[in-house]
């Protein structure tokens, strides 16, 4: 059978207005994917989806990845490894030649798939650099994502009719949904043409009978998911037979106290509502601390998130709703239980709805979380929020920034996303953003980093890391903060450390879930590093230099606006054997350019 061109790929995809990531994973100290994940909950024995030769071939990051997204999407892995099987047979590198419409990767995305970064068609033929475990979380996910109503009880055939025709998803399977040269629209009143989707997806007709219908193409899914002979593949790449139909779908959520979790529930269409809302009246705003979807903390005790009904939205004064007079909004709604924000709850049945003291084991300072009744979550009523800039008479002060340790220690830094990088032999994960606090990228001291690795993954970039990150990433941003008036007009006009950070995050842009990079400096690991001093390098320039060369005139306590921190994981790959960073920059490395980090160093981070 010819090739198959999603059209979703070409654009037409209905999307949702909501984040790409519905999952609701936190960071936890020392942890990288947040507890109770797939890459921390599963072991290399757990079954992951049909055993596709692609996939089988994969290293055990890639199958556990595959688990973390399909969780995150709420889909059962087998549909979700069975699409990107029947797009690129799961070849992150397909096409392998660059001919026709621009499509690439796993997922074959396109331009008109209008994914952040790839606007042009030499963008998306680099995605075929990109390793699968990247494609799956910087592409995969965030374009399935757009699907409504996404179900972990969907079968790869029910998942690809509606990333593929969205629109025509609900007409029957005898329905002809592609005609050759056909000028009927798929459905009354769509753009679309019969003759425009069989024209892109010929392989639908392998009989050559002039037209296709749904029938057919769940026959070209069949086909493929018996590629995997009735097999699946486990985490560790051993075969094993196919678990039953419906345990399926239950793979898709992770393990709790090594009983089968529940499948994810689904978004209350309610809270859906209220998140397009959120975004057109404040599309700027910060989401990094949203949640919608209860990852595995949740699962393991009573949360509304763990059923859809409940929504956090996080706290960011400078472009987001003012949290107070949102909370007073939401609570005037008969669809609200009850409102946790900034130490304080109110229940809508207890004392009338009147704030109480909440002293749970999250202040929830950095976001506000509403609650709907189980019997209120269809309805989809339009909300009353608070005007752009309402506040409240006697709302308490917006709490000033804390340091990155204080605020890591109180729960406060904002969710970290991770990005695969490729580096030579190396295989990376660094962070799609500067650390932040309420979507506030935080001032760093190098002693301030030493002291957060201790207790987490993270570590300080490298030189040749902070390079590759450049290279390789989707959205760059290069601002001029060191020659006038760039430096001059902060500094005079924004007289504190913390105003400063707070306009140059502003001037950054929203949080990325993306691999962002350029517009700040970073203190990096190098060898003949003394203690008590620090490497700054960084500030990118139009065309790729930085302003910071790498500088040694700085202490260990020194910080400034511009002196963010994008941590590195200490977990990563060399010719696909795990090693830990650390050991391998003690013993001399090409990340260090050919040296070695200082013993004393090296005895901090470890």
């Amino acid at each position: 059978m010819e090739p198959l061109t999603i059209l979703a790929g070409l654009g037409y995809v209905a999307t949702a207005g909501l984040p790409a990531g519905l999952a609701y994973v936190r960071h936890r100290a020392r942890r990288a994917l947040g507890a109770g994940t797939p890459d921390e909950a599963a072991d290399e024995d757990t079954p992951v989806a049909p055993a596709f030769a692609g996939l089988v071939s994969a290293t055990p990051a890639v199958r556990r990845t595959l688990l973390e997204v399909a969780y995150e999407l709420g889909l059962a892995p087998a549909a979700l490894a069975t699409v990107i099987e029947l797009e690129s047979g799961w070849d992150p590198g397909a096409p392998r030649k660059a001919t026709g419409t621009p499509r690439a990767g796993l997922n074959q995305v396109t331009v008109g798939a209008k994914l952040p970064g790839l606007d042009t068609a030499e963008r998306v033929w680099a995605v075929r650099t990109w390793s699968a475990e990247r494609q799956l979380r910087e592409l995969v996910r965030p374009f399935f994502a757009r699907l409504e109503g996404r179900s972990p009880a969907w079968t790869a055939f029910d998942l690809y009719k509606r990333n593929f025709l969205p629109a025509a998803a609900r007409l029957p399977l005898e329905a002809q949904i592609a005609v050759r040269d056909g000028k009927e629209p798929v459905v009354p009143g769509a753009v679309l043409t019969k003759g425009a989707v069989y024209a892109a997806n010929p392989g639908f007709d392998p009989e050559k009978k002039g037209h296709f219908t749904w029938a057919d193409v769940e026959r070209a899914v069949r086909a493929v998911e018996g590629r995997a002979k009735g097999k699946w593949v486990t985490i560790g790449g051993q075969l094993v037979d196919a678990p039953p139909p419906a345990a399926q779908a239950a793979r898709s959520a992770p393990q709790v106290s090594g009983r089968p979790a529940a499948p994810p529930a689904q978004v209350a269409p309610a809270l859906r509502v209220l998140v397009r809302q959120l975004n057109e009246r404040w599309p700027g705003r910060s989401r990094a601390s949203d949640g919608l979807l209860g990852d595995a903390g949740h699962q393991a005790r009573k949360s509304d998130h763990n059923e859809g009904n409940a929504l956090d939205v996080t706290h960011d004064p400078e472009r987001g709703p003012d949290l107070d007079a949102l909370a007073e909004r939401l609570l005037t709604d008969p669809r609200v239980t009850y409102v946790i924000w900034n130490k304080r709850i109110a229940n809508r049945q207890v004392q009338g709805g009147a704030w109480r003291p909440y002293d749970g084991t999250n202040p929830h300072t950095r976001h506000l979380h509403v609650s709907v009744r189980a019997e209120a979550r269809n309805d989809e009523r339009p909300w009353s929020l608070p005007d752009q800039g309402a506040a409240v008479a006697g709302a308490p002060a917006v709490p000033p920034l804390p340091g990155v340790v204080e605020g890591w220690k109180d729960g406060l830094v904002d969710n970290v996303y991770w990005s695969e990088l490729e580096l030579g032999p190396y295989r990376l994960r660094v962070a799609t953003d500067a650390l932040s606090v309420r979507g506030v990228r935080l001032p760093v001291a190098f002693r301030e980093a030493l002291e957060l690795c201790r207790v987490s993954h993270y570590l300080p970039p490298t030189r040749a890391i902070c390079d590759a990150r450049w290279r390789a990433a989707v959205r760059r941003v290069v601002l001029a903060p060191l020659a006038p008036p760039g430096l001059p007009a902060l500094l005079d006009r924004y007289p504190t450390l913390e105003a400063q950070a707070r306009e140059w995050s502003k001037r950054i842009g929203p949080k990325s879930a993306a691999l962002l990079d350029g517009p700040w400096k970073e203190w990096i690991l190098e060898p003949g590093l003394r203690e008590r001093q620090a490497v700054s390098y960084g500030l990118r320039r139009e065309g790729g230099g930085v302003w910071q060369t790498p500088g040694r005139v700085h202490d260990d306590v020194h910080k400034d606006w511009s002196q963010l921190w994008a941590p590195v994981h200490r977990k990563a790959t060399r010719d696909s054997e795990e090693i830990d960073l650390v050991d391998e920059l003690a013993r001399g490395s090409e990340l260090l350019l050919g040296g070695a980090l200082p013993p004393w160093l090296v005895e901090v981070l470890r």
